[in-house]
């Protein structure tokens, strides 16, 4: 199974992502652009991982989660690129503290991805090894493959760089199945995590 944990977005993101999507496929006419439903705030991508230790990654969230933290608002906004060359892969919105707020944002949601790799360390799954990438709260927007964007890409950037798309509260985890679909991927929740 294709696992990560994630947290999910309620559906007034979605559509305000949907819309932005939907004004920004004309002047990036390379991109391959993430369906709405499918776009998340991935805390740990797994990959495969056998079906009998699901149940054991699921107690180990379930010990580790529950009690992390309060819920917590985040904001949404800000557009960028990975990596931040001249030939970027992954066009994303950030995900970071709402100026309404009076913590961190971004530290809680570090720190919850701390407990998850806690969580993933502790389930001991073969084959899936630590990781040491510096976090970055992002939610995926478009990706290109070996073909360079056009330079348009600059432009959004620049435009759209500091725009705000609302916020929403952060009050669970998922533990996420993606299944190979040839409409694209799709996206299971197999268990919710509160915190």
């Amino acid at each position: 199974m294709r696992l990560f944990i994630a947290v999910e977005l309620p559906g007034e993101i979605r559509v305000k992502l949907e819309q932005l999507i939907g004004a920004l496929r004309a002047r990036l006419p390379r991109a391959r652009w993430v369906r709405p439903e499918g776009i998340h705030l991935t805390l740990r991508f797994l990959g495969e991982v056998a079906q009998e230790d699901v149940e054991e990654l699921a107690r180990q969230l379930r010990r580790v989660v529950p009690g992390t933290q309060a819920p917590f608002d985040v904001a949404v906004g800000g557009l960028g690129v990975f990596p931040a060359n001249a030939k970027p892969r992954v066009l994303w919105i950030g995900v970071g503290h709402p100026p309404s707020a009076g913590d961190d944002a971004v530290a809680r949601l570090t720190a919850l991805r701390t407990k998850v790799e806690e969580a993933v360390t502790a389930a001991s799954l073969p084959r899936v090894a630590a990781d040491s990438r510096l976090f970055k709260p992002h939610l995926t927007l478009a990706r290109w493959g070996d073909e360079r964007p056009n330079v348009r890409y600059r432009e959004v950037l620049e435009e759209l760089g500091a725009a705000a798309f609302g916020s929403f509260r952060v009050s669970a985890v998922a533990l996420m199945q993606s299944v190979t679909a040839p409409e694209g991927a799709r996206y299971l929740r197999l268990e919710e995590f509160p915190l």
